[in-house]
């Protein structure tokens, strides 16, 4: 146990071999002194079942060992004995000879029916049980009991010999912070310190957590993990500056959108549209211009938000591309843009082989208006009176809606 704590208290201080120095971190909070330390005063013992209750519980537990499918049962049975439930249940957990198989029923009545009583025994199974399968159900009842000083032995259980369980403790976090502010506040503290983790699996976890409970004050947390070594972990920290990130952070998701691994661009590309910077766009344009493709679409959505015209020489080349939903990707950021040299482009594009193409060029000459000129609405005419398609001739005609009748035929 003592060995738990002492690591426990220097884990977020750890760094990897050849791994360049961090940058000084705000203060993530102490841990706890003791993890396992619920005061008898916030947390009384639950009251004792009476011999009846006891017996009425065990009986559930078993009917549930006996046919898993039965959980409803077992919920709505031990909702019946409200008062002794909870320290019937923990009996049966601290019963030397109770199998594991209903100490694992026990534990997941306890995660369904959560007691803030039962904490401290939910604890100490996470940190110091022996049987890894029930200090991870153990963990899963903790962060659904939403008591903040659980928080510590979540963070202490990241620490067991386990690899699963270590990063089940970070998901649990998560999960207990999503039970009231100061359950959150305590999740944080702890999910801050595991980002700068060991072993990537537990940061990944610890990011993910940020990412789901954290705001603009966890923006730099995120940032320091923007270049680890690990891909998944990368990702899930340029998907919290996505969200959460300010204008600040631009060049480090102009960065990410450099990255080798598609999905961490791709999340990049998403957070540069929700900023949607002008100074983004030479680097948006840089990765129209080369070869990946995962953010393809992202990158044209945010070029039309912003709406730089620039951007329309870049975008054209996509109107034919190989993949139809790059095309109306294009389609639609060269209409969001509203550049006119873009028309005759998308003219060429309603004659596509892909249907959703040609819809989405119909809608982008539609969004031009009479800018598009006699052309425009002699092409949008053909298509509305030839295409082989019923949508795309629907699309051509609500196209036409808003063009003045041509003098000629």
């Amino acid at each position: 146990m003592a060995f738990l704590l002492a690591t426990c208290a220097c884990q977020g201080k750890r760094s990897r071999p050849g791994a360049e120095p961090s940058p000084a971190l705000p203060d993530a909070g102490h841990p706890v002194a003791d993890p396992l330390d619920f005061p008898a005063s916030r947390f009384p013992p639950p009251p004792t079942p009476e011999p009846e209750v006891r017996e009425a519980v065990r009986a559930l537990i078993w009917a549930a060992v006996a046919d898993p499918q039965a959980d409803h049962d077992l919920v709505s049975g031990l909702l019946a004995h409200p008062k002794g439930r909870t320290g019937a249940l923990l009996d049966l957990l601290d019963e030397p000879t109770t199998p594991a198989a209903e100490r694992h029923m026990v534990l997941q009545a306890l995660r369904r029916l959560p007691d803030g009583a039962a904490a401290p025994r939910l604890a100490r199974e996470c940190v110091l049980g022996k049987d890894p399968i029930l200090a991870g159900e153990a963990a899963d009842a903790l962060a659904a009991s939403a008591v903040p000083l659980g928080a510590g032995a979540l963070e202490a259980m990241s620490l067991r010999p386990e690899v699963k369980n270590r990063r089940r403790a970070a998901l649990a976090l998560a999960s207990l912070g999503a039970g009231g502010v100061e359950a959150r506040e305590a999740a944080l503290r702890s999910l801050r310190r595991l980002s700068s983790a060991k072993e990537a699996p537990i940061r990944e976890a610890a990011l993910r957590g940020l990412v789901t409970l954290g705001g603009p004050a966890d923006a730099h947390w995120l940032s320091l993990r923007t270049k680890d070594e690990d891909s998944m972990v990368r990702r899930r920290a340029v998907e919290g500056l996505a969200q959460h990130g300010t204008r600040d952070h631009l060049p480090l998701l102009l960065e990410a959108l450099k990255d080798k691994f598609g999905p961490v661009a791709a999340v990049a590309a998403k957070g540069l549209e929700r900023l949607r910077s002008p100074a983004a766009v030479p680097g948006l344009l840089t990765y129209l211009s080369g070869e990946e493709r995962t953010a393809l679409d992202p990158v044209m959505r945010t070029l039309g938000a912003i709406g730089d015209a620039r951007a329309v020489r870049y975008i054209v080349p996509y109107l034919f591309d190989r993949d139809a939903y790059v095309r109306v990707s294009a389609a639609r950021a060269l209409a969001a843009i509203g550049e006119p040299e873009a028309i005759p482009q998308l003219i060429r594009a309603l004659d596509g082989e892909f249907l959703n193409a040609r819809i989405a060029a119909a809608e982008a000459l539609g969004a031009f208006g009479p800018a598009r000129g006699s052309d425009g609405v002699a092409a949008l005419r053909k298509v509305a009176k030839d295409d082989p398609e019923p949508a795309a001739r629907a699309a051509a005609e609500a196209a036409l809606v808003a063009v003045p009748p041509a003098s000629g035929p």
